[in-house]
């Protein structure tokens, strides 16, 4: 982050960490209104704050938005062979569409789901 950036969200961040954050006697009410004031969420300012208490400043760093997991990938061993396979059919002067390609690597019972039609 750009000092410049890193400063004026730590500027920011002061104001509603000491409003919402130091007074939690007053349950959400200081949470809220601190929101409110600088125009974010209730809920974020409470993630922040969460965030914040157990990262300290490194809590404002972007974060990837990437999902940890991709249960309905293809594998890796899957993508190589069509690849592969692409390359050659194109290297025989061949079409080498997806259709092709799974037509091509169903006869080595590699089994490739059926790609998307253009308009679904």
């Amino acid at each position: 982050m750009s000092q410049d950036i890193g400063n004026m969200v730590t500027v920011r961040w002061s104001g509603v960490s000491s409003e919402a954050g130091h007074h939690r006697g007053h349950g959400g009410a200081n949470l809220a209104g601190a929101a409110h004031r600088y125009g974010l969420s209730p809920g974020w300012v409470s993630r922040l704050l969460a965030r914040y208490r157990t990262e300290g400043e490194a809590a404002f760093e972007p974060r990837s938005r990437r999902p940890k997991t991709s249960p309905t990938a293809v594998r890796g061993d899957v993508v190589a062979l069509v690849l592969a396979e692409r390359d050659r059919l194109a290297r025989a002067g061949h079409d080498a569409g997806p259709e092709t390609i799974s037509t091509h690597l169903a006869r080595r019972q590699v089994k490739v789901s059926r790609p998307p039609s253009p308009g679904s």
